[in-house]
């Protein structure tokens, strides 16, 4: 977990969730927590440690839900498949 200091007044806590980090090692916290400030992420890891050293305005309960909060342009593709080779043969418009 990375913080600032103890005692850390924070917009939002995502709690008890599943956490899944993009860091280097790919840390799974399974009953992990994120600390949010405005759009910014200033926390993640267990939730008893993220709880112990950040308050929150809000607290989200996570519990049976997974918190993805490394996933950057997380969109897909996958619809455009249905697509593929439609109009292939058309010239395009000039």
């Amino acid at each position: 977990m990375s913080h600032t200091d103890p005692s850390s007044q924070v917009d939002t806590i995502l709690s008890d969730g599943f956490v899944v980090s993009m860091d280097s090692s790919f840390h799974l916290y399974p009953h992990g927590a994120v600390a949010l400030a405005g759009d910014s992420i200033v926390a993640l890891g267990e939730a008893d440690a993220i709880n112990t050293h950040y308050t929150a305005h809000e607290k989200v309960d996570c519990k049976g839900c997974a918190i993805l909060p490394g996933l950057v342009n997380a969109h897909t593709h996958m619809p455009m498949t249905l697509l593929r080779s439609l109009a292939d043969a058309r010239r395009l418009a000039v």
